[in-house]
């Protein structure tokens, strides 16, 4: 219990600032690049560790390096430290984090940046406890995500107990993550006409696979970007299973 009481104070501070599993061929290829505290990569020679909590900070879109800028660096406009600075002035809290870094390019799925939270999960929980079976474990991993990694948090949850196009089959008695923290999640997708005119699949996912209003012609709010794996993104995500309906937009003010 004191993990968890001390982890809403990792939370909290900056913020007033995820097996030995089954996978297709497919999925197993796709290794997840996971960085330690000191910035060195998650490996097959990184020592054992026991006696901490593994927390996997989970970055929001952009670069690779995003997990540098959403969780190490502080926010010195605001006088803010970071997660990082945080960690590091409490290290009583007996925590481990790992820093997931995604590739981003224009072609790239939120599905790929959640198929590497499965992987990471996975490679972390070995680490903890390199001698538990396939679908027990005495360790599990928090996630605190931020943004869109949120909504990639969310799907490869979601994949554990129902199956999601493109992930690997549920495995529903798999419990591996104790929490998960979700920081300005976009759960109902991207009403802004900012990112209007993007070519990231991702954004475009984000937009329920909708294109919203535009200052200028000739695109309508409502047009299909014509993106069948961003159609209905959201909303399939959203749903509880196949046959609930789920509304977009939000349920409140």
């Amino acid at each position: 219990m004191r993990h968890r009481s001390s982890l809403w104070r990792l939370a909290v501070a900056p913020v007033a600032l995820f097996v030995f599993g089954v996978f297709s061929s497919a999925v197993s290829a796709q290794t997840a690049t996971v960085r330690l505290a000191d910035d060195s990569e998650l490996d097959n020679q990184t020592p054992s560790i026991t006696g901490k909590l593994p927390v996997l900070f989970v970055h929001g879109h952009g670069d690779p390096s995003n997990y540098q800028v959403n969780w190490q660096q502080p926010l010195t406009q605001r006088n803010l430290p970071s997660f990082k600075d945080v960690l590091g002035a409490n290290t009583d809290l007996a925590i481990e984090p790992y820093y997931i870094s995604f590739a981003n390019n224009d072609t790239r799925s939120i599905t790929a940046d959640a198929i590497e939270i499965g992987d990471a999960v996975e490679r972390i929980l070995r680490r903890h406890d390199p001698d538990r079976s396939v679908e027990n474990t005495s360790v599990k991993v928090v996630i605190i995500a931020y943004s869109q990694g949120t909504i990639s948090a969310r799907q490869y949850l979601k994949s554990l107990q129902t199956q999601v196009d493109g992930m690997p089959a549920p495995r529903p008695s798999f419990r591996p993550v104790s929490e998960f923290i979700a920081i300005a999640p976009p759960n109902h997708g991207l009403g802004t006409r900012l990112f209007s005119t993007t070519n990231s699949l991702s954004v475009k996912q984000l937009y329920n696979g909708q294109k919203p209003h535009r200052v200028l012609p000739p695109d309508p709010c409502g047009n299909s970007f014509g993106e069948p794996s961003a159609t209905d993104y959201i909303e399939i995500l959203n749903k509880v299973d196949a046959n609930a309906a789920h509304v977009i937009a939000d349920t409140q003010n």
